[in-house]
């Protein structure tokens, strides 16, 4: 079977030789330039440290060199999946290597990109301000993932496609499967132990995603039990679909966090920009007090750039940054498991009240699904309506040549605005 699938390589490689030079000479240029995207990163990060950092450009162009860092080997992957997949059956072995490379690298991708974010010198430590009693275990992890996991995944998608024509190979795949998932939880128990993984306070100023700790941390080591107890017992197609909802949580929390570092980056630039800015007001309405001519009595003062003050503006910015993407979060989960679970289906079946008109025609029903929607949304909206005046201040504002008054005519109608549409 391997000297097939080598002979349908070399026979798709003669029949379109031109496309597989094309794309072999893109992602060789991607290998070659890897290492020019590590040290651009590696660079940039030299520059984002430092109290006179204040360009968000930096960390933004940071993100995309380790993007482009992580793409070598998806590409790779990508590549011959597809370019193979023209050129052989829907049944043949070669097809299930193809679909077994394409699963492998959807999978390396978003691993590759974390693994770069963490690097040293990189995105995570330089511009996020992450601790190293974090950054280490995810960089532990990163590694035991590529090694041990992505090789498992890759020969139990071999032989998962492989089932269709062969039913003797059930309980191998069976088998790979229950493998993989026990590598999966003890990967996640060396993450989340105490001493040797990230340590519970190691994001106390984080977002509430990251310190709900006592959460998250067993989920992450029994859930891949539980799946790997369902595949035990027969449920493969329940096990597989599950498998697929829990991954895409992982990742829907660690893109929540990579976005809160983000936001916390702008937030600690804008701060930055708005205190130079209040002591250089404060500088020339100090000048202008004591230069000649001025009369004692003349009553300047030194006023303030800002309507409220840079510390509660960062406050605010903050609450509201958490909130939001705490909210997002809940939803996208939300959105993963409701299809999956007849659980949460079920609360749109629960009818709570009736929506009449006026004529007592029921215009609508309002359901358990319904409120449980509503509730954080509710929750979302007396939060956004509290803090966007730190927010105006410090995105829109402080940009602009207004005065105090018109400042707080702005926050206010916004808040209003804000609180009706919720």
């Amino acid at each position: 079977r391997l000297t097939g699938v080598g002979q349908a390589s070399i026979d798709a490689v003669v029949e379109r030789w031109s496309l597989a030079t094309l794309g072999g000479l893109v992602v060789l240029a991607f290998f070659v330039l890897r290492r020019f995207f590590v040290k651009q990163v590696v660079r940039l990060g030299s520059q984002a440290t430092g109290r006179g950092a204040l360009r968000l450009q930096t960390t933004l162009e940071a993100m995309a060199y380790t993007a482009l860092a992580a793409l070598p080997f998806y590409l790779g992957l990508l590549f011959t999946s597809w370019f193979l997949a023209g050129s052989s059956d829907e049944q043949s072995f070669t097809r299930a290597v193809t679909e077994a490379l394409g699963r492998v690298g959807n999978v390396l991708l978003p691993l590759e990109f974390l693994r770069q974010l963490v690097r040293s010198h990189g995105v995570a430590s330089a511009h996020f301000a992450w601790p190293d009693v974090a950054i280490l275990p995810v960089r532990r992890t990163m590694r035991r993932s590529l090694f041990i996991a992505l090789p498992l995944i890759f020969l139990w998608s071999l032989v998962d496609f492989e089932l269709a024509g062969r039913d003797e190979l059930i309980a191998t795949a069976r088998l790979l499967f229950i493998i993989l998932m026990l590598v999966v939880s003890v990967i996640f128990t060396g993450l989340a132990h105490p001493r040797l993984g990230i340590p519970r306070d190691a994001f106390k100023s984080n977002t509430a995603t990251l310190r709900l700790g006592w959460l998250w941390r067993p989920l992450v080591i029994v859930v891949p039990l539980v799946l790997a107890g369902l595949m035990a017992y027969g449920y493969g197609y329940s096990a597989r679909q599950l498998t697929v909802s829990f991954y895409e949580s992982i990742w829907i929390v660690v893109a929540a966090t990579v976005l809160h570092g983000l936001a916390k980056r702008w937030l600690l630039i804008s701060r930055r920009r708005m205190a130079l800015e209040e002591m250089r007001a404060k500088a020339a309405a100090r000048e202008q007090a004591e230069a000649p001519g001025v009369a004692a009595a003349s009553g300047v003062e030194l006023v303030e750039v800002n309507q409220l003050g840079v510390s509660e503006i960062n406050e605010q910015t903050r609450r509201l940054i958490d909130a939001v993407l705490f909210v997002g979060v809940l939803m996208g989960l939300w959105w993963i498991w409701s299809p999956v679970l007849p659980a949460l289906g079920f609360l749109e079946q629960v009818e709570l009240w009736d929506l009449k008109a006026e004529d007592g025609t029921v215009t609508g029903v309002v359901t358990l699904a319904s409120l449980v929607v509503a509730v954080p949304l509710v929750v979302l909206t007396v939060i956004v309506v509290r803090n966007t005046p730190g927010l105006l201040e410090a995105a829109v504002l402080r940009h602009l040549p207004l005065d105090t008054p018109t400042r707080y005519a702005i926050t206010s109608l916004s808040s209003y605005l804000l609180a009706g549409l919720g």
